[in-house]
């Protein structure tokens, strides 16, 4: 099997380092992005590394347009990924009528306008390969809104029909672009995020439990591979039953 190029971005903790190391193996390089925790890259790397893969990692701030654009330059050069995982995001809760202009751009910027950047950089890549595959992280507030994450919820809706496009456009190609929708996800992200977990919110869930950044990571393991090539422009919902309609 030829040597795949992975970027994962991310990749510190939490979902970004379940994928890292579920698809790491020694046929598979992986690229990994960080923002503010550079001790969590590392050993997301060590343990990536420990598992066969060779990696890179690289801080990167998705809300800086000009950084994504000379990081996207810096991997073309090296020959472009063959896999990319938009995982990155930025949460905040905030009532709307508080949210500011700044507060808006902010998460649009890293939610939205650097995947963007990054798929359309290294499409072309793919293209000339005839082999890629590209998976969107978005969210359950993509699709059903968000009460007190708005922004965050409308960023994450557009990923979701950025997805879509994208797939029209380069299935053809044997690029398969795909989006996972999480939904409530035990992760750091998210205790942050919400402050605590109150009882009531498990009531909502069918499941009865929150999920786990490896049950993600397992499914964008199989979105990434041969077995779901014909499986593109679609979103997989992953939310224990809150959501059924993409």
């Amino acid at each position: 099997m030829k040597q795949k190029k992975i970027l994962i971005t991310g990749s510190s903790n939490g979902i970004g380092r379940a994928i890292a190391l579920e698809l790491a193996n020694s046929l598979n390089h992986l690229i990994l992005t960080w923002n503010k925790d550079i001790d969590g890259a590392k050993e997301t790397s060590r343990l990536a590394e420990k598992k066969g893969s060779k990696t890179e990692i690289y801080n990167l701030n998705l809300e800086d347009e000009k950084e994504v654009s000379d990081f996207c330059d810096e991997i073309n050069s090296l020959s472009g990924p063959d896999i990319l995982i938009n995982n990155a995001a930025i949460a905040q809760k905030k009532d709307f009528m508080e949210l500011s202009n700044k507060d808006w751009d902010t998460v649009l910027s890293a939610n939205l306008r650097a995947p963007f950047q990054l798929c359309q950089s290294f499409i072309p890549n793919m293209k000339e390969n005839q082999w890629g595959r590209i998976v969107n992280i978005s969210s359950i507030g993509g699709q059903w809104g968000g009460i007190h994450q708005v922004h965050y919820a409308a960023s994450k809706a557009a990923l979701i029909n950025l997805t879509k496009s994208l797939a029209k456009i380069y299935s053809k190609d044997n690029i398969s672009i795909t989006s996972v929708a999480p939904g409530i996800i035990d992760t750091r992200m998210t205790r942050e995020t919400l402050g605590h977990l109150p009882k009531d919110l498990l009531s909502q869930i069918p499941s009865g439990r929150l999920g786990t950044a490896q049950e993600v990571a397992s499914t964008v393991k199989f979105l990434c591979s041969d077995e779901a090539a014909y499986l593109t422009g679609t979103t997989l919902n992953l939310n224990g039953g809150m959501h059924f309609n993409s």
